[in-house]
């Protein structure tokens, strides 16, 4: 210890003229490091000396700072927090040991830092994250798992909206806990102070278990978790251990590489070798830990409806394959005789399914990595026999044949319907793959290392497609390594290396940048196109326009969020959770209970009819229940609405597209979101709302004669009954016509509410508005099977293209539908209605299976609508 006056030291805050010099060289303070004389100086009293550890903490030199690292079981704190590990900044307090008083113990020694001036202005760190598994029994978090969520270098934004789905499936699987984390939840940011913790969240953010509102200091080590809103003692529903890293200053004259903190106590500090730094730009995959790259899901299986399919648990039905293997083997002796029981319940049956019935592999093909069928048994693609091998892509269906005396049944006995996103990549982007400097190097451990390649705008790694450069920012200019443990292969989508996400993403706020100024993380690209099988013939110009259909709108969101209300598609359950957000806790029945709702204050619209924003060109009283109807226009009469019958609506149920001044009070300065439903689905609930009124009304033969009556009524007059049977295309596309510009920038399919309705509400900082489990309005329960004449009425209906083909015309893609819909074959619940049977599919011959493909098309942007003799239940062919 020696006196100093300029330079980075430690000052002394106990009376004593003493100061410690701060150099290139590693510090340690301790009562066996210093001179006895130093210590009976600075603490002159024995036992509190004592209190002193041996080797008390450390100070050294990483980069461009200087790193504080406990080392003592008594403990070292930095501005009264006890730490492990900090980076220094210029004004800290250290404390160490501790003396009794009458106001209590206090630190037995202090010191003051000071940086020069120099130093601070070069100063800069990198922090980083790493998911904290918790530990078993309840012993806290003792796992520190492999996958890495923070990027190499610069700040972290963390939240549900700043990395891909995919990571935050793996991380958080329970869906409606995903859903309580922020979009953007909290910033780790490195500062000219320090690092700092920026939460963003209504919920905040834990630090050590202390719940965080604004921002605090944090330092390497910390563990960071989000918790539920308003349960912050509860057990968080996920965390991450912070490790911060000096970035070296280039003017340094030791030239000290930078290391990641949280080395163990007494690590020596020295120059990293030439392979040493290689091996420090790697970035390390845990395969185990992605999501499956492809998977198998039972969508029929003989003797068995899709009802009870549907029923079953996940792993009852679903065969995934893992990324350290990439293929999938399906058999008897390859999956559980439980698993095979729970699908074919026929014992004699289950003897037909060899011990490798086939298999599922990537290969790499001449114009790219394919997944492949290998067949080793009967075994059908698509409805045709595969003898070898054959290449197969999303959505494909792969059926295990039967056999009768060695000759193949009509009838499957179990098929499959492939998820996930397989892709080709073109031969031209794999040429580079070749190149000097990209062969791959196998390591010890089995991990296959290959240097990433950027070829235009795609990343490449020994040729197979991993990240596009948007996604991955400046980093791809130059290379780094790739290290996939434990497997020697990898073929994977950009999405499905995202989800081990190293989030190598743009938009993440960096030091010099103010969080709330952060740009966000620029999205995934789109899956490269995918080739569709023609497996069924074109469809006929009279079903359904040839035109793709509108592409959701793009551009900002908008600060506020309108429903668009379709009858009979959960409209009044949608309008009711807004006004129970915000604290009006009634049904909402009518007119009249809005007036109480606007009472509440702080709400940014509420929906429906109470909408006060919703005008139209005549709107007026029309009698029911005090509520305002929207007229039609004279001038404007849409088909097929007539000039006399029925010329209203309620404001609420009015379709936008007949009416440009309601369309614009929708759009104009908000978004919007509507919910469609299925038009058998639609029908019979309407029929169940207002007419089914007593147990004898529950007969198929009523509800023949009703559709007969009703839909002869709808043709002539779209506005009946308060518009229940206007076609749903009407809300949502102006005009009518799919291929026009949206009116709901949202559309949500009935089937999908429950899971899509919450990251749209958070979307638009609407997190506390949440679907209930009950419905403001009920019906009573009919469940019947419809008589051939009722099906073949909606057949025809749907086929109208306006009359209950409310979403006949909305194609798939159109809806929005992020994921592939988990569907049954294309023709299994078709072919109750062409049929004429309510039997399972495998009940029927492939004469009536022909008759089927000839009516469903194979295009795209179609969505064909068939009913199922067995309650509401609808087939649906999503895009074949």
């Amino acid at each position: 210890m020696v006196a100093m006056a300029a330079g980075s030291r430690l000052i002394c805050l106990n009376n004593v003229p003493m100061e410690i010099e701060l150099t290139k060289e590693p510090l340690r303070v301790g009562r066996s490091v210093q001179p006895l004389p130093v210590w009976q100086q600075l603490i002159p009293d024995e036992a509190t000396r004592n209190t002193i550890s041996r080797i008390h903490f450390e100070v050294v030199r990483q980069g461009g700072a200087f790193l504080l690292r406990n080392l003592s079981a008594q403990g070292t704190l930095v501005n009264g927090s006890t730490v492990e590990e900090v980076i220094l900044k210029n004004g800290d307090i250290i404390s160490m040991g501790q003396v009794g008083s009458e106001y209590g113990n206090r630190p037995a020694l202090q010191f003051k830092v000071h940086l020069c001036e120099d130093l601070i202005a070069k100063a800069s760190f990198s922090v980083r994250l790493w998911w904290l598994l918790p530990g078993a029994n309840g012993t806290g978090p003792t796992v520190l798992n492999k996958q890495l969520l923070a990027g190499p270098s610069g700040a972290v934004r963390v939240g549900r909206a700043m990395q891909p789905i995919e990571f935050w499936q793996t991380l958080v699987p329970d869906e409606s806990l995903r859903n309580a984390i922020s979009r953007e939840h909290f910033d780790v940011c490195p500062t000219a102070d320090g690092v700092m913790l920026i939460n963003r969240s209504i919920a905040g953010t834990l630090h050590n278990g202390v719940l965080v509102q604004h921002q605090t200091r944090v330092s390497s080590g910390d563990v960071l978790a989000i918790p539920l809103h308003n349960q912050p003692t509860e057990p968080p529903i996920v965390q991450f251990r912070l490790e911060c890293a000096a970035i070296p200053d280039p003017d340094f004259e030791d030239g000290a590489p930078p290391r990641l903190l949280g080395a163990k106590a007494g690590s020596v500090d020295a120059a990293l070798s030439p392979k040493e730094k290689e091996a420090a730009d790697v970035v390390k995959i845990a395969v185990d830990a992605l999501p499956p790259p492809f998977s198998l899901e039972c969508v029929a299986a003989r003797g068995a409806e899709g009802r009870d399919l549907e029923q079953l648990p996940t792993a009852s039905r679903v065969l995934a394959a893992s990324f350290s293997q990439v293929e999938l083997s399906v058999g008897s002796s390859h999956q559980s005789g439980d698993f095979w029981e729970m699908l074919i319940r026929d014992p004699a049956l289950r003897t037909q399914i060899l011990p490798l019935h086939f298999r599922l592999e990537m290969a790499q093909l001449s114009d790219g990595p394919m997944l492949i069928l290998d067949a080793h048994a009967a075994t059908e693609l698509n409805g045709k026999l595969v003898e070898g091998k054959a290449p197969v892509l999303q959505n494909d269906l792969i059926s295990i044949a039967g056999t009768t005396n060695s000759l193949t049944d009509d009838v499957p006995l179990v098929c499959f319907r492939i998820f996930g996103r397989i892709e080709r990549v073109s031969k031209d982007a794999l040429a580079i793959g070749s190149q000097p400097g990209v062969q791959p190097m196998l390591e010890a451990g089995g991990s296959l290392r290959t240097r990433v390649v950027v070829c235009g705008s795609l990343l490449l790694v020994g040729g197979a497609l991993l990240l596009s450069e948007a996604s991955i920012g400046a980093r791809s200019k130059t290379w780094a390594g790739v290290i996939l443990e434990r497997t020697s292969r990898f073929y994977g989508s950009p999405s499905q290396l995202a989800a081990a996400s190293l989030n190598l993403q743009e938009g993440t706020p960096d030091a010099s940048d103010s969080p709330a100024r952060a740009p966000v993380a620029s999205p995934l690209p789109p899956p490269l196109p995918v080739p569709t099988p023609s497996l069924l013939p074109a469809p006929a110009p009279e079903a359904t326009s040839s035109a793709p259909a509108a592409a959701p709108p793009s551009g900002a969101l908008k600060s506020c969020l309108a429903f668009v209300h379709i009858p009979k598609a959960a409209g009044s359950n949608v309008e009711g959770v807004i006004a129970r957000a915000f604290g009006y806790n009634q049904v909402v029945e009518n007119p009249g209970d809005c007036i109480s709702m606007r009472k509440i204050e702080n709400v940014v619209r509420f929906w429906g009819m109470c909408d006060d924003r919703l005008q139209c060109e005549t709107k007026k009283h029309c009698g029911w229940s005090g509520a305002d109807c929207c007229y039609v226009n004279k001038s404007f009469v849409p088909p097929p609405t007539p000039n006399k019958g029925v010329d209203r609506c309620s404001f609420w149920h009015f379709p936008p597209a007949w009416d440009a001044q309601l369309a614009k009070a929708y759009s104009e300065d908000c978004d919007s979101f509507c919910v469609v439903r299925e038009p058998l689905s639609r029908f019979l609930s309407h029929w169940r709302w207002r007419h089914f009124s007593k147990p004898s009304d529950c007969s198929p033969e009523v509800l023949e004669k009703y559709t007969q009556e009703k839909l002869g009524q709808a043709r002539e007059d779209a506005l009946l009954e308060d518009c229940h049977f206007t076609p749903q295309v009407y809300y949502a596309f102006q005009n009518g016509d799919h291929r026009a510009s949206r009116i709901c920038r949202h559309i949500i399919k009935l089937e999908h509410l429950d899971a899509e309705f919450a990251p749209l509400m958070a979307q638009y900082n609407l997190e506390k508005v949440h679907l209930g489990k009950g419905k403001s309005r009920s019906s009573k329960k009919c469940d019947i099977v419809p008589t051939d004449a009722t099906l073949k009425l909606i057949k025809e209906g749907a086929g109208s293209a306006f009359v209950l083909g409310a979403v006949l015309q909305v194609p798939d893609h159109s809806i929005g539908i992020a994921s592939p819909v988990a569907g049954h074959l294309p023709y299994h619940l078709a072919a109750q209605v062409a049929c004429r049977t309510p039997r399972p599919i495998f009940s029927l011959r492939r004469k009536c299976k022909s008759e089927i493909k000839s009516t469903i098309t194979a295009r795209s942007e179609t969505m064909v609508i068939f009913a199922v003799g067995m309650s509401e239940r609808v087939g649906e062919v999503w895009r074949i």
